[in-house]
């Protein structure tokens, strides 16, 4: 029996020995929901003690009993009461709630009469009795970008598709989600400047039109949780950006083992990403990319007054699956020094506070590597990253919050390229390159499940010195490019080019027929000198 095989085994097993419970769904709600934030806010208010939004995305149940609780608290606001019973009914499984165009034995089809119903979320097809649950709903949204620097630019983006989801007996939660996008009208070249479109092969590469894939299948009994998927996930504690796997990583394909207790969690993650072209292509089967992979687990104790998180990470490559680590409760920094040192590992650590209802501090720091003698100095080898950030909610529906991120010259690069901390040269540990760092605030207003946020910015970075193609100046400021034994021991942070950018930005949405919103931002910004504007406004049908 193979390793895959081993592993449908035990989730089969697992799943045969689950009891028959109803609820509103195992499957997880992804990370783009806007959700998150509301529940954030909560959080931060002390509506929601002991709960964690450390590890995201949540199954549809947890999303669910959140809501439940701020709904129920004699404390919340009636601007929060709406807009929590709003989040309820899209996230509902009542029939009651949902209008369909494909009838089932739950759901009759009355699509077009609840066009207008506000109260009503729109599906293909929806079905449930006492031992499953399945939905699929239509994705759909028109996008209208243009920036205005040095030349204007304008292009508009078309994307179709599906999400299914459901669950079985409460406990074999599933969802697959699938759309399909082009560029209707306007430049290519300002649609590539999105790193998703700029990574898709279909569209970067191929000139053709853009393709994007999520799926899980997760076996949820009570205190154990074990999911297998490709997914987008958010891993640490920012209200900007996270430092274990951050806001701009690419959606990973991991194997997840969690626990929980009452004041105690676990999670553990074993992922394949997709390192680097070995050979002069970068698809096809011409190229040569070994497999990579990425380990992490992360320790938790919560309270009231918050919590507290230890985590490590181990990045390894050009073998299979190393069963040293896949053994989850292990120290994995003294494993890959028993395995020769030829891995990249890091240890982090988080906290939230909460010292009062309406303010809460955050902080996330991990260590890529330390040399004890020489703290305090420049040296290229101590490599660390951190945050620090705070947040203060009000009644009247306004959150405020600073946050500080600051990544030292060569974190998260390694001798070996294919273990830097990347998926597709992608960073996964935070959205910076090594050498910068940026101090963000932002002010949100929630009229409703889409807040009108007011965010700014300022951005610092080392940047590497070339001539031509050469390398002359190593600044620690490429994550791709690791120190040279002929580069010099000092590494002063933020050497090299300094680049800076400033920027403003007010985005916001609303939602204008059932599982139907508008939104839009309008960003201005000063890029090492030069100014500018960008702007994207679209129409969406359910959040994806």
């Amino acid at each position: 029996m193979n390793k895959s095989q081993f592993i449908s085994a035990v989730l089969l097993a697992l799943i045969l020995a689950s009891p028959v419970a109803m609820g509103n769904g195992v499957e997880h709600v992804p990370v783009s929901n806007p959700v998150y934030q509301f529940l954030e806010r909560q959080q931060v208010l002390g509506n929601l003690e002991s709960k964690s939004l450390a590890l995201l995305p949540l199954s549809r149940n947890a999303v669910v009993a959140l809501l439940t609780t701020v709904k129920q608290s004699h404390n919340v606001s009636e601007t929060d009461q709406h807009i929590a019973t709003e989040y309820l009914t899209y996230l509902s499984s009542k029939p009651s709630e949902r209008a369909v165009l494909v009838s089932s034995d739950s759901d009759s089809a009355g699509l077009f009469a609840h066009l207008v119903d506000s109260d009503t979320r729109l599906l293909f097809y929806a079905s449930q009795d006492s031992t499953h649950r399945i939905e699929i709903e239509p994705l759909a949204s028109a996008e209208f970008r243009f920036q205005d620097t040095d030349s204007s630019r304008n292009v508009v983006l078309g994307q179709a598709g599906m999400r299914l989801a459901g669950s079985v007996e409460n406990t074999v939660g599933y969802l697959l989600q699938v759309t399909n996008g082009a560029v209707l009208s306007g430049s290519r070249t300002l649609a590539l400047q999105d790193p998703r479109l700029g990574r898709n092969v279909k569209f970067g590469d191929l000139n053709s039109d853009f393709d994007f894939t999520e799926s899980h299948v997760v076996a949820d009994f009570d205190w154990l949780r074990i999911g297998l998927g490709r997914e987008t996930r958010l891993w640490g504690n920012g209200y900007v950006d996270r430092l274990y796997i951050g806001n701009g990583a690419a959606p990973l394909d991991g194997l997840e083992v969690g626990v929980r207790f009452e004041n105690f969690s676990y999670r553990y993650m074993h992922a394949a990403a997709l390192g680097i072209s070995e050979s002069q292509w970068t698809f096809g089967p011409e190229a040569d990319i070994p497999q990579k992979h990425v380990v992490t687990h992360r320790f938790a104790v919560e309270g009231d007054w918050g919590e507290v998180g230890f985590q490590e990470s181990i990045v390894y490559s050009e073998r299979s699956f190393d069963l040293a680590y896949l053994n989850p409760l292990s120290f994995f920094k003294s494993v890959e020094h028993s395995l020769r040192d030829r891995d990249n590992s890091l240890i982090g650590v988080d906290a939230t506070v909460r010292p009062l209802p309406g303010l809460q501090l955050r902080g996330q720091w991990i260590l890529d590597d330390l040399i004890f003698d020489s703290i305090g100095t420049d040296y290229w080898g101590n490599k660390t990253a951190w945050t620090l950030g705070a947040m203060w909610s009000t009644d009247f529906a306004v959150d405020i919050a600073l946050e500080y991120q600051r990544h030292e010259p060569f974190v998260f690069s390694h001798f070996n390229i294919q273990n830097s901390v990347t998926n597709d040269e992608a960073p996964i540990a935070g959205s910076l390159q090594p050498n910068s760092e940026r101090t963000t605030a932002f002010v949100r207003y929630w009229l409703s499940e889409l807040p009108i946020e007011l965010r700014g910015w300022v951005l610092s970075h080392g940047k590497n010195v070339y001539e031509g193609d050469s390398l002359v100046v190593n600044a620690g400021g490429d994550i791709l490019q690791t120190r040279r034994s002929e580069d010099p021991t000092g590494a002063p942070f933020l050497g090299g080019i300094l680049e800076r950018e400033v920027g403003i930005e007010i985005s916001g949405g609303y939602r204008v027929l059932p599982s139907v919103f508008i939104h839009g931002a309008i960003r201005w910004f000063e890029r090492n000198g030069v100014t500018g504007n960008s702007g994207r406004f679209g129409l969406q049908m359910h959040f994806f």
